[in-house]
This record gives C-alpha cells, structure tokens and sequence, in this order.
C-alpha cells in the first residue's frame, strides 16, 4: 500500500515538474507565423494575439510526447514578450512540437486535428505560401 501511495506521489511530482519546465504563454506581445521557408506574417492585435494563446493553451491541457518530431515542410510561430522569445512552435495540420527556447529544457509533440487550431490555421493561411519542395 504504501510503495503505491510512494510511486503515485513520484507520477504526480514528476508531472508537475515537466509542465514547470515549459515556459507559461503570459504576458505575450507579439506573434510571428511563417511557413516554411516564406517572410514571417507578424500579429500584434492584442484580440487575434489572444485568440492564439488561448488555442495554444487548450492543447498545452493535453498529453504532450517528450521529445522532438522531424517536421517536413511546417510552419513556424514564436510567441514574443516585447523582445524576449518565450515560446516556439513548429505546426502541421497533425503535428504541433513545442520547441525549447531554453537549450536545457526539451521539445514535446502533440498529434492535433486540424479543428484544434482553427484561428491558428486561418492566420497561417495569410501567410506567405511555403517553399517546400
């Protein structure tokens, strides 16, 4: 009884300290959205800004894979507090990977749906066409 109140006590400690590695989306002035290998479309609206945080918060409740994903032809955001990066995502209609902006900490991946992101795929979008081959 105890040895399983002691692993699930360990469960919990080490979920609570991977979802402190990962930087909060607070306090966020900027979003730059590039596809691959295009110019960046800048957002600085503060309603579209929270629009976007708000859509990448929803996916941050879910369960993310630790680890880095290899991406082909995606499309990049990073979210600014003025001139600070605080948070880096490459984005596929099925993939989002949360890169570290942080060289100690990790990347985590997220398999998506394309409904899960629906102002982040309309701002994409807008966004110069990619340059993938």
């Amino acid at each position: 009884m105890v040895s399983l109140l002691t692993t699930a006590m360990l469960l919990l400690a080490g979920t609570e300290a991977l979802a402190q590695q990962r930087p909060a989306l607070r306090g966020v002035s900027t979003v730059r959205i590039a596809n691959y290998g295009a110019p960046s479309l800048v957002v600085q609206k503060r309603e579209d800004i929270q629009e976007i945080v708000d859509e990448v918060n929803a996916l941050r409740r879910k369960e993310w894979r630790r680890g880095d994903t290899s991406l082909n032809c995606y499309s990049t955001l990073v979210f600014m507090s003025g001139q600070k990066r605080v948070a880096e995502f490459r984005v596929r209609p099925d993939t989002v990977v949360e890169r570290p902006v942080d060289k100690a900490q990790s990347a985590h991946t997220l398999l998506i749906n394309p409904g899960d992101i629906p102002r982040l795929s309309e701002l994409l979008s807008r966004a110069k066409p990619a340059t993938c081959q």
